[in-house]
Parts: C-alpha cells; sequence; structure tokens
C-alpha cells in the first residue's frame, strides 16, 4: 500500500554500538552490520588519522553538536553546520557530533577519549549510534 505524498515514512530503528576503539587509520562504515573499525581502502563514513588527530569523512559530513543540542536524529537532519574534519583538540570526553553518509544513512559519535598514554597503538574510543536510510542518498557525480 502506498502512502499518500504528505505521510511521512517511520524513522529508521537506532542501532547502537559502545565502546568502538578505532585505531589510527581504521574507519567506520556505517551500512556494516555489526559495526566495527576496518582497514581497507574503501571511502570512510568515519575515520581517525593518529598523525593529525583528527576524525574525518571521505563521503558525507560530520557535524559537531553544541552541548545544548539532542544528539538525536531530527538534529542531526536539520543542523547544517556540516565539516569534513573534527579535531580531536577541540573534542573532551562526552562531546558528540553527527555523521551524515552519502549513502543515506546517520550516525552520532560519542568520543570517549584516546588511549592511555602506555599504549602501544594510538586510538579513540567512540559510542555510535546508527539509523540506517535516514536521507536522501547524494546523488552520484
Amino acid at each position: 500500500m502506498d502512502l499518500p505524498p504528505d505521510e511521512p515514512l517511520d524513522d529508521p530503528e537506532a542501532r547502537v554500538y559502545q565502546g568502538l576503539d578505532i585505531v589510527h587509520g581504521y574507519h567506520l562504515t556505517l551500512d556494516d552490520e555489526p559495526l566495527k573499525p576496518v582497514d581497507d581502502s574503501t571511502p570512510s563514513d568515519l575515520r581517525y588519522s593518529g598523525l593529525t588527530d583528527q576524525v574525518r569523512t571521505d563521503n558525507g559530513k560530520l557535524i559537531l553538536l553544541r552541548s545544548s543540542q539532542s544528539a538525536d536524529l531530527d538534529t542531526c537532519r536539520t543542523e547544517t553546520r556540516y565539516a569534513t574534519i573534527i579535531d580531536l583538540k577541540i573534542l573532551s570526553k562526552g562531546s558528540r557530533f553527527c555523521v551524515l553518509t552519502d549513502s543515506g544513512h546517520v550516525g552520532v559519535a560519542t568520543y570517549r577519549g584516546t588511549a592511555p598514554e602506555t599504549d602501544p597503538s594510538a586510538y579513540i574510543t567512540l559510542d555510535v549510534t546508527v539509523w540506517r536510510d535516514a536521507i536522501e542518498r547524494a546523488a552520484a557525480s
């Protein structure tokens, strides 16, 4: 049964992934189930660079949320302060940012911190909530 054009579709179900350790050079693709850091050459939805201390996206947009903003699907859909790179130096534990992918997925990442100095690898820890197929896909170029 087709819905009338003025009736919105239901929001997709949120999937929550906690304690994801993302090592330097690894990335997340929000389409993956389960969501886990991978090391391959595909464009990333969210990548961590330990060399530059940044998180970045290759195929989407990032939006650093203000502490007063809700970290939810509606906020990520409507906020327009887009970036492709966020420096870790401006994040504190509990900082949140949206990830909008060209493939139509939306995520909210909560920054939990970096590896302890005594750890032999460089990584960040994130909690990530994902809504798959929540926005329109980007047009192919």
